[in-house]
């Protein structure tokens, strides 16, 4: 079982993207948790661990508020440096500005995670996020293999 935090503020989106994921059997609806808002990611965060965090880049600070980058880039800031604040194993970042990649990638690529351009018309992001799921899933079977023998 992992357990996936997703900061969507486009319903459609959210939708998409779970629709990608539950593709997987070994994944259950009831394993993502759906946000809108970096204030509700923070709080999922300190709550509960996660194996994946999937965001947008643009996304806003509270319910109703205007989105921006600079708001993800805050929460990924503290999710590398607030010590109380449960870091997810993955981190994804979905954009569907690819302009914006350049501008951001290296917050990203920094600390070994990635920024994927979203599309729906292509489907890279979605060959992206299912070999991350898939890594994933590996390595937890294969972590509760050894626990089994130690």
């Amino acid at each position: 079982m992992i357990k996936i935090l997703l900061l969507e503020d486009s319903s459609e989106k959210t939708k998409k993207i779970k629709d990608v994921i539950l593709i997987n059997e070994n994944i259950q609806q009831e394993n993502i948790i759906s946000i809108v808002c970096t204030k509700d990611a923070r709080i999922k965060l300190y709550e509960q661990e996660f194996d994946l965090f999937i965001t947008d880049l643009l996304v806003p600070s509270e319910f109703g508020d205007e989105e921006n980058a600079e708001e993800s880039i805050s929460l990924l800031y503290d999710i590398s440096n607030d010590d109380q604040m449960n870091k997810p194993l993955n981190i994804i970042g979905l954009t569907a500005y690819d302009d914006k990649i350049e501008d951001y990638k290296k917050y990203f690529s920094n600390e070994s995670w990635s920024l994927v351009s979203y599309s729906e018309s292509t489907h890279n992001w979605e060959n992206i996020l299912t070999k991350k799921l898939d890594y994933i899933l590996n390595i937890k079977k294969h972590n509760v293999t050894i626990n089994r023998y130690i």
